[in-house]
């Protein structure tokens, strides 16, 4: 009988292929739903989904300006190093999915770093915070620091460092969000494999949901669609589309 329902549920797609081992370093690999209890991000009480619904229906969905503050900086980058993007030197870096979705027109970089500082702030993660994303200006690996090794909010180990992060495959899915609850979909990256900007025009900066396109990731994927789903000249995501974004929790 239980062969029989993974074959019918193969038969009606609805069993998820994730892919390859992590050996294989070439695809998408198996994610475990369990929650790790060792202080990591997302570890703090507010696991469950309801305490982030109610943060971000404040304004953190619909792409909406973020004037909030956390650990005395502002969610728009401009005051204190601890809201600054930057490619200095780390000792750990948490990259997650944001359990929100946004159209393409949220607002641009600082508005993706707001959001990403509201969803970490909701489930109690102090870090400083903000989004793996590019822009016609911005390359997303020149927001990533240097040197140190990099997992996701579940604790897997996804890169030994900013090189491996961005050599066209990581060792574990992104997979899951702030809370370090498993999360399955499209995510805006605006980037290449090598984590430089894409050809498509990103949502004209993240300004436009109509016309526009712009490239995705997906977070159940470890070989190069976790950041970068289209080939080269073909027609990429409409930005009237909602997708997650990606962000990163950087231990100085």
């Amino acid at each position: 009988m239980l062969l029989l329902a993974i074959v019918s549920l193969q038969g009606c797609g609805l069993l998820l292929d994730v892919g390859p081992s992590p050996e294989d370093r070439d695809g998408s690999v198996g994610i475990d739903a369990t929650p790790r209890r060792d202080g990591a991000p997302g570890d703090a009480a507010a696991r469950d989904a309801d305490t982030m619904d109610a943060a971000t229906d404040a304004g953190a969905r619909d792409g909406g300006a973020l004037d909030a503050t956390a650990d005395g900086t502002l969610f728009d980058g401009s005051s204190g190093d601890a809201a600054t993007p930057d490619a200095g030197t780390a000792t750990e870096i948490t990259i997650w999915a944001t359990r929100a979705m946004f159209a393409g027109d949220f607002g641009g970089l600082s508005a993706a770093d707001a959001h990403c500082r509201m969803a970490a702030t909701a489930v109690g993660i102090t870090l400083p915070t903000w989004a793996l994303l590019s822009d016609s200006t911005t390359d997303a690996r020149d927001r990533v620091p240097r040197g140190a090794p990099i997992r996701n909010s579940f604790g897997d180990d996804i890169a030994a460092n900013h090189a491996d992060l961005f050599d066209g495959s990581i060792l574990r899915p992104v997979a899951y969000d702030e809370a370090a609850t498993l999360i399955l979909g499209n995510v805006w990256t605006g980037s290449d494999p090598d984590g430089t900007r894409d050809e498509h025009d990103s949502c004209s900066d993240w300004s436009a949901g109509s016309a526009a396109t712009a490239e995705l990731g997906r977070t159940e994927r470890a070989d190069q669609v976790w950041i970068s789903l289209y080939h080269p000249s073909t027609p990429a995501m409409p930005c009237a589309e909602t997708a997650h974004l990606y962000c990163i929790s950087v231990q100085r």
